[in-house]
């Protein structure tokens, strides 16, 4: 049997959507440093990882998916929804003045664009009328760009739409349950939060990591967006239990 060697674990990994970070394989059972495909980092051997690519934070919030349970609001309280909105997986956070009650993600398998859009609009509508909230923040549509034929930069016009038609939905289902909704520049939360990070990877990964640090959380990349949000609108609008300037950020 053919030695194992450092590319052929990072070959096995990225085939999983897993990422090898140490730069270093010493053999089986020597516990190497990974990010699972939520971007987690998992610390294990590459002996238990190739058996089924099990990473504890995927399952916690499994776990945690299947056993939220809606807190009533106290009164003088100030409830907050942030919504890091997009048509396959949107993460969601919610905050009672500045502490945050509950997180999570939502997902859709649809591969209609408007069922899916129209599944999200229900679930909102479901949210609103179990957690009643105050506000609700939605992250703003972005042009992302990638690298097309002949390496010249295109941009994602598709994607743009369906995420221009989702907002306009979700914009429509708060004005219909009148609850006062903002939408948040993505440059404008992460600033706030503190990343810097350049690529969109690492920008992920910054705000999940500024989750960990701030709320000893373990969220997913869209749960971790959703949570950021929610800390900037109510750490910067939230003051003596009231929001204010709440209309244009």
């Amino acid at each position: 049997m053919s030695r194992i060697k450092y590319d052929d674990v990072k070959a096995a990994a990225a085939f999983h959507g897993w990422k090898l970070i140490s730069t270093e394989y010493k053999n089986l059972n020597t516990e190497m440093e990974f990010s699972c495909p939520e971007g987690h980092i998992v610390y294990s051997t590459w002996k238990k990882v190739r058996e089924n690519f099990y990473c504890p934070s995927c399952e916690e919030a499994k776990k945690r998916d299947n056993s939220i349970e809606i807190k009533p609001k106290a009164k003088n309280v100030t409830r907050v929804i942030a919504l890091d909105d997009a048509t396959a997986i949107t993460g969601w956070s919610i905050y009672d003045d500045r502490n945050l009650i509950a997180y999570g993600k939502i997902e859709f398998s649809q591969r209609d664009s408007i069922e899916r859009i129209s599944k999200l609009r229900q679930w909102l509508i479901n949210m609103i009328e179990s957690w009643k909230p105050d506000k609700i923040a939605i992250e703003d549509i972005q042009l992302q760009k990638f690298a097309g034929k002949n390496g010249h930069t295109e941009s994602a016009v598709t994607t743009y739409k369906v995420l221009a038609q989702l907002q306009g939905a979700l914009l429509v289902t708060c004005f219909e349950k009148n609850i006062s909704c903002t939408v948040v520049h993505t440059a404008t939360w992460r600033a706030h939060c503190g990343i810097k990070a350049k690529s969109r990877a690492d920008q992920k990964r910054a705000a999940q990591l500024y989750v960990k640090s701030k709320f000893d959380k373990n969220a997913t990349q869209d749960e971790a967006d959703a949570i950021c949000i929610g800390a900037y609108m109510v750490e910067k609008y939230i003051k003596n239990n009231e929001m204010i300037e709440f209309s244009s950020l």
